[in-house]
């Protein structure tokens, strides 16, 4: 198949994924991407460059691939009618209804909004784990409940039925020609490998580690993750 996949935000997890993608697809990836600056002009307006840049794809695309950063619907009417009746998959790498917020910053409800759209537009959604999946269906009432007039509930079980989860793959051959020494351990092995900001809670992952020294239990520690930028 011919999958165009869109990508506004294409940096970290989105990255490895669109990339590990093309690298082991029996499929044709195409892809139409945009870099990773200022995410809420890449998920609020950016569908005008994307469905300019798809333009000039000259493939008959049998799948549309798009992340959870796109403005589905935006992208579907400033295409039209090509994608009319192409199947829609959407990738749910995050979602605007339950990622953390830094302290002091209010969610707004414009990109929420875009996320379901987006995720009512699409034929299918793809979640990476189990939680999120959860964490989303739990978080959708609350947020219909902002509604005015009809909240359309049923919308939930919409989105419910259209979800499934699949892991992502990961390319390990890197660690194929180092010796296993698990075996050597004598303590716990315990390893952050996270980005030091405030979404991966770096501050709760230490308070358990705390507590771990507290109750002397032994362990040794690999710190792996990177600051924030």
């Amino acid at each position: 198949m011919n999958i165009l996949a869109v990508e506004p935000f294409y940096n970290g997890s989105h990255r490895a994924f669109l990339k590990g993608l093309q690298d082991h697809s029996r499929h044709n990836i195409i892809p139409v991407k945009l870099d990773y600056r200022r995410w809420k002009w890449r998920m609020h307006g950016d569908s005008v460059k994307l469905a300019e840049m798809s333009s000039h794809i000259t493939e008959d695309i049998d799948l549309l691939l798009v992340s959870s950063m796109t403005n589905l619907p935006a992208f579907l009417a400033l295409t039209n009618p090509r994608f009319a009746y192409t199947p829609k998959v959407m990738i749910m790498h995050e979602n605007q209804l339950t990622q953390p917020m830094p302290e002091g910053e209010e969610r707004d409800i414009t990109f929420c909004y875009i996320n379901y759209i987006s995720m009512l537009s699409a034929d299918k959604l793809l979640f990476t784990t189990r939680y999120h999946l959860n964490e989303l269906l739990d978080a959708l009432p609350a947020f219909l409940d902002r509604f005015p007039d009809d909240k359309h509930y049923n919308t939930v079980d919409q989105i419910r039925e259209k979800s499934t989860v699949v892991y992502p793959g990961m390319n390990l051959k890197v660690f194929d020609d180092q010796p296993d020494t698990r075996h050597l351990n004598k303590r716990p092995v315990i390893v952050w490998n996270q980005r030091w900001q405030f979404d991966r809670n770096p501050a709760m992952f230490f308070k358990v580690l705390n507590r771990l020294n507290d109750i002397d239990l032994k362990f040794d520690l690999i710190l792996a993750g990177y600051p924030a930028p």
